[in-house]
């Protein structure tokens, strides 16, 4: 892919109609963070230093493997994000029930 055509998919234009068009995704995945969180912070749920320490490990391997570079800051949010949200689908599991109705 040249140059030019690299400008022209991340032109403003481009950036606004994909905006525009995944609207109602990135609002959805918004959502679902700050219910995360929420959830996370109101059941006073934790991950240990050990279990942060590994999930960091594990993606620092993975760029190291395919010879990337990375941001080590970003790397441990990351890994602090993704714990926060498998420690809220554990809660969610064990404390909540679903019911499926038929229409």
């Amino acid at each position: 892919m040249g140059k030019e055509q690299m400008m022209a998919l991340s032109s403003e234009e481009m950036v606004n109609n994909y905006l525009i068009s995944q609207k109602k995704t990135i609002v959805d995945g918004v959502k679902q963070i700050l219910a995360c969180a929420e959830i996370f912070k109101m059941e006073k749920l934790q991950y240990s230093e050990e279990e942060l320490k590994q999930e960091i490990e594990n993606a620092e391997a993975g760029f190291k493997q395919f010879n990337q570079e990375y941001d080590k800051e970003r790397v441990v949010e990351q890994a602090k994000e993704l714990l926060e949200g498998a420690k809220v689908l554990d809660w969610l599991v064990e404390n909540t029930d679903i019911t499926y109705k038929t229409v």
